[in-house]
This record gives structure tokens, C-alpha cells and sequence, in this order.
């Protein structure tokens, strides 16, 4: 199916039902909250997206004007994850998986709401359906060290459940477009994944694009 790229929450390939994958936009946005630290109203995109309402009535810039994106779940809260949530504190209440009892410590120290899972292992759907639902979601969990698939992806897209998400951003990596040898990369250019690592990230791009397509909602792929 053609793609292409509209903004959602950090620099991204993003991907909307029936799109073509262009450089449209690298500027995104959770809300009004760009994530690069900084004012970015002066700068261009290469096209103009559809003006849209925002609130009040007042035009918004993008094809998606902000709503009522004013939680977050991320997923894998490492070092990004963490960065991300004080960005989005205290304008949005922020979540975050945990698998062990030190990482739920440290996300309930730095005051992010802790919804405990185990992507490896069976989940906890009714955990994860409710932080899920109306929430914008930061999936930044790898991949597991083998295989060309991502069961900890198809675990989590399965524990959903009925939820519906605002959009979600997965954050995948420049190996699917395989070795340039020094050439540019763009939006445009194939994916050519030449190890099992950019396999497993291109097979996870798909599987959650797929996801979001069949229920008609935003996802984008950084």
C-alpha cells in the first residue's frame, strides 16, 4: 500500500492508512510540546500539511491538530524513555512499563505511573488495555537478540486488547535501509535490511503499522 509521513511526536517516518512514506515533516510534536528543547515555530517543511482546528477554533498547522493527547505510555523506559517523560511532565501524565521491581522504583521515583509487564513472558492485558486506551503510546522496547520477527511487539500489540490508542511512535532504526555505503538515505529509499537485526526491526515496522491500520489510527516509525 503507498504511505507517506505526517507529524506525530519526534522526527519521524510516520505512516497513516493508505500514505506514501515522504520527508514531509521532521519536526513532531506530542501536543503543543515539540521534543527538541527549543522554539521551532520558524522552521519549513518541505510541504505544507492540511490546516486543521485546534483549540478555540484557531488554525493548527498540522493535518492533526492536538486533541486530547495528554497521556503517554512508554513503553521500554530506559534512558530515551526517561528524557521523554520529564519533556512531557507535568503538561501530560506520563506511564511506563516495568518488568522488575527496580525499574518500577525508578519510574515511580521520577513520578511516571508504573503499569507492570513483562513483554517477554506473559503480560497483563487488562494493565496495559487500560493504559493504552486515548493514550499516545512511545514504543522504544528492542527487539529480542534473535530471530527476523519481534514477539515482544506481538505480545504487547496482543495485550491491548479493545483499546484505541491516539497514535503510536515505534522506534525502529536506520539498519532497515541496509548498508548505503556512505548515500544518502531519505523517507523515499528501500528498505533493504542486510542482518537479522534490521530484519527483526522491519518485521516489527510492519506488524505495528498493520495494527494501527486496521483500526484506522496514527503510527509512526522513527
Amino acid at each position: 500500500a503507498a504511505r507517506r509521513t505526517v507529524p506525530a511526536l519526534a522526527a519521524v517516518r510516520q505512516v497513516e492508512p493508505g500514505a506514501q512514506r515522504r520527508s514531509e515533516h521532521r519536526l513532531a510534536r506530542f501536543g503543543h510540546e515539540s521534543l527538541s528543547g527549543r522554539d521551532e515555530s520558524d522552521l519549513g517543511h518541505r510541504r505544507r500539511m492540511p490546516r486543521s482546528r485546534g483549540a478555540g477554533g484557531r488554525d493548527h498547522p498540522f493535518a492533526y491538530a492536538p486533541r486530547m493527547d495528554q497521556s503517554c505510555l512508554i513503553v521500554g523506559c530506559g534512558y530515551t524513555g526517561l528524557r521523554l517523560a520529564r519533556r512531557l511532565q507535568p503538561r501530560w501524565r506520563v506511564s511506563a512499563t516495568a518488568r522488575s521491581d527496580a525499574t518500577a522504583a525508578q519510574l515511580a521515583a521520577a513520578g511516571i505511573s508504573v503499569v507492570r509487564a513483562d513483554l517477554d513472558a506473559t503480560t497483563s492485558p487488562d494493565a496495559l488495555e487500560r493504559a493504552a486506551d486515548g493514550s499516545a503510546i512511545a514504543y522504544l522496547a528492542p527487539p529480542p537478540d534473535q530471530g527476523t520477527d519481534d514477539p515482544r511487539l506481538a505480545r504487547f500489540l496482543a495485550a491491548l486488547g479493545r483499546a484505541r490508542p491516539s497514535v503510536l511512535l515505534y522506534m525502529s532504526t536506520t539498519g532497515v535501509y541496509g548498508d548505503t555505503r556512505g548515500g544518502t538515505v531519505t523517507e523515499d529509499s528501500p528498505l533493504l535490511p542486510s542482518n537479522d537485526r534490521s530484519r527483526r526491526r522491519v518485521a516489527a515496522e510492519t506488524a505495528a503499522q498493520d495494527w494501527w491500520a486496521r483500526r484506522g489510527l496514527r503510527c509512526a516509525v522513527l
